[in-house]
């Protein structure tokens, strides 16, 4: 549940991060869309992360299962 929460909270911060850093540094791409460096990168470090938290709750349930 922690996990969780924390995933919630993290994804927050990088939402409001992400907009700030769109309106500050933001040029469209090819298809007009809003992107700055920072904004991409950052996006893709909040995938892994939310990738390894998928992860470890499957696990946990899994671990819950066989007890």
């Amino acid at each position: 549940m922690k996990c969780l929460l924390f995933e919630h909270i993290l994804a927050y911060i990088i939402n409001i991060f992400r907009t700030y850093d769109i309106t500050k540094n933001g040029k469209p791409d090819a298809n007009g869309i809003f992107r700055a460096p920072k904004e991409m990168a950052l996006g893709a470090l909040e995938v892994v992360i939310d990738c390894f938290l998928i992860g470890y709750v499957i696990s946990r349930l899994i671990k819950m299962d066989k007890q």
